[in-house]
């Protein structure tokens, strides 16, 4: 038997063990950093929004970090001392946040638009806009839900202050419009409120399994 051969075969499989040795040593801290990076920034199969419209580019459960990125703008966390009043009643109060964006351009006027998530996902939004003409702003967003929704349901105003409030129901979106006068001026606003019907109802049916666990 030649002794040349054993010694080669001991070579290479050294040489083999060394090479895969340094392949994990090298690309395996890579893979942990860009998992983590993926994840953080809610990537490829991180990434949490549905196909279904919310508002502008934003789809239905998306993260913040995905509403930054699909409308290309910076959202702020809230850390509104109220912040709890708007939060659904789950034990763990952590599991909602809210985030804003100011300074959007919505039908020729300056508004303000709240994010409300729950486990870091969309489940609903709010509009609010300030110091607008009442008839023609009327007009116009009731033309542009109506265009979208279908024909709305007027409510009974909700307070003195309202002069319109309407609200739309389809299969995945419960949809609230409203204008009023700030009290004692002559300052209009405008308020839209959107929600998303199958999240809501997965949230709500945790609250209540929760609640049998309370004693």
């Amino acid at each position: 038997m030649n002794p040349v051969k054993p010694i080669r075969w001991k070579v290479i499989v050294l040489f083999t063990i060394v090479v895969v040795v340094l392949i994990l040593f090298l690309f395996v801290p890579l893979g942990i950093e860009l998992n983590s990076y993926l994840k953080e920034n809610h990537l490829l199969f991180y990434a949490s929004g549905t196909s279904e419209k919310a508002f502008l580019n934003t789809t239905w459960k998306m993260s913040p970090k995905e509403i930054e990125r699909a409308n290309k703008s910076r959202l702020t966390k809230s850390t509104s001392i109220f912040l709890d009043l708007f939060a659904p009643s789950v034990v763990n109060k952590q599991r909602f946040t809210e985030f804003f964006q100011e300074n959007i351009g919505l039908w020729g006027h300056s508004a303000k638009v709240n994010y409300f998530f729950f486990d870091n996902q969309l489940y609903e939004y709010y509009i609010w806009l300030e110091n607008i003409n009442p008839n023609s702003m009327h007009t116009t967003i009731f033309e542009t839900l109506e265009n979208r929704l279908g024909v709305g349901k007027e409510e009974e105003k909700k307070g003195t202050d309202f002069i319109h409030f309407f609200s739309w129901d389809t299969d995945k979106q419960h949809v609230e419009y409203w204008m009023g006068m700030s009290k004692g001026t002559e300052s209009y606003y405008v308020g839209i409120r959107t929600s998303y019907k199958p999240f809501l109802a997965e949230i709500r049916k945790l609250i209540k399994e929760e609640r049998k666990k309370y004693f």
